[in-house]
């Protein structure tokens, strides 16, 4: 089964990001043969930047990813979306998408979930 996540969401604004990120972390720890992948819009793309140090009373965006990336998941980001938010050091395994390979992600899921 293919999933795509897609989020849209800054990672502390609120839970949105969060549910989405931990959805995806159960999914892989849950069902055998699932392929997840994420594409990230806007404000989300906060979720990827390298060494967040969010207060203790949060989660860590980052961290998340890197599970979901250890775990196999596809992690996408929207070009242009992060050009317009400068110039942001990513994490490792974090892939710089555009619309077209967006439209295949959409084709080729059994499922799609947006947070």
């Amino acid at each position: 089964m293919k999933i795509l996540i897609i989020l849209n969401d800054a990672p502390y604004a609120n839970e949105k990001s969060y549910n989405g990120l931990r959805t995806g972390i159960q999914l892989l720890n849950q069902v055998k043969d699932i392929q997840i992948s994420y594409f990230l819009f806007s404000d989300s793309i906060g979720s990827i930047i390298q060494n967040q140090k969010p207060s203790a009373t949060k989660y860590n965006a980052g961290e998340l990813i890197e599970e979901l990336i250890s775990k196999g998941a596809s992690i996408k980001i929207c070009k242009s979306c992060m050009e317009a938010r400068g110039n942001i050091n990513k994490i490792e395994g974090v892939e710089i998408s555009n619309m077209a390979e967006y439209s295949n992600l959409i084709i080729n899921a059994d499922k799609i979930i947006t947070f």
